[in-house]
């Protein structure tokens, strides 16, 4: 399975929710596959799960 959060690959390494007003919100800490950098807090809604490795398009690209 593949990951992506706004068109960037990563590999998902937590899991954790908050309890609010609107009900629960999952989140997700991962690892930016491209850097290597660790991005914490990603709504897990946001979180684009796919069977197939999906090449970002350029307008994605630019946008992080």
């Amino acid at each position: 399975m593949y990951f992506y959060y706004k068109g960037i690959q990563i590999i998902p390494t937590n899991q954790w929710e908050v309890d609010g007003d609107s009900g629960t919100v999952q989140f997700i800490d991962a690892i930016n596959v491209r850097t290597g950098r660790e991005m914490t807090g990603l709504p897990a809604k946001k979180i684009v799960v796919s069977k197939i490795h999906v090449l970002p398009n350029k307008e994605e690209l630019n946008e992080g």
